[in-house]
């Protein structure tokens, strides 16, 4: 844009040297500009604005979690003047793109990913140990059903992880003491045992 100006000052000032256009020509021609930029000024600084939020700045994409005035929106669709978002109740907002060239935006695709702070924080009868898992997120959480969703998949995850590497909980043996029983010759006798256990009976019907 600064080269079109640039090139049109150049232009304007080799017309008058080689005597192709007068000064009253261009005195006339500049009376046409300022009453063409009084009439659509506000328009071409609109679209201005938009082109550089759009094409320089660029803090949004198609498809974005952001905040803005504290709502959070999903951007549905970008326009050259407009975007428009998608609140989180389905609700669809239009921004102007120059009034969101003054507006503090949070995009959450563009941040760093989220990074979990594992503290180990003691040791019960040196044979287990308790872990605590601080997530990080990207966003407060106004909307319950989501939190609890995201903390469905992380416990899913711990959980994989620990099965990958055969983490598992196995309860000690207990022991039975049996003080009164009833005679043997009143319960039915079967020599079944189960599939697994080992004996010459096994498998026997």
């Amino acid at each position: 844009m600064v080269n079109i100006v640039v090139g049109i000052i150049i232009l304007l000032v080799w017309l008058i040297i080689i005597g192709i256009t007068s000064t009253k020509f261009l005195v006339v021609m500049s009376l046409q500009v300022v009453v063409v930029a009084f009439i659509f000024g506000n328009m071409f600084n609109t679209v201005f604005k938009s082109i550089i939020y759009l094409c320089v700045i660029h803090p949004l994409d198609v498809g974005d979690r952001c905040e803005i005035d504290g709502i959070h929106m999903v951007v549905e669709v970008l326009n050259i003047l407009t975007t428009v978002f998608l609140r989180f109740d389905n609700q669809k907002v239009v921004y102007p793109n120059s009034l969101l060239w003054t507006k503090s935006i949070g995009n959450y695709y563009r941040s760093p990913e989220m990074a979990p702070m594992i503290v180990f924080k003691d040791m019960e009868s040196l044979n287990s140990a308790r872990i605590a898992v601080w997530p990080t997120h990207r966003m407060n959480h106004q909307d319950m059903g989501e939190r609890w969703a995201r903390k469905s998949q992380l416990v899913e995850e711990i959980a994989k992880i620990c099965r990958v590497l055969d983490i598992k909980y196995r309860l000690y043996p207990l022991d039975i003491n049996v003080k009164t029983m009833t005679s043997p010759t009143s319960l039915p006798v079967s020599d079944r045992l189960p599939p697994h256990w080992s004996g010459p009976a096994s498998g026997s019907k």
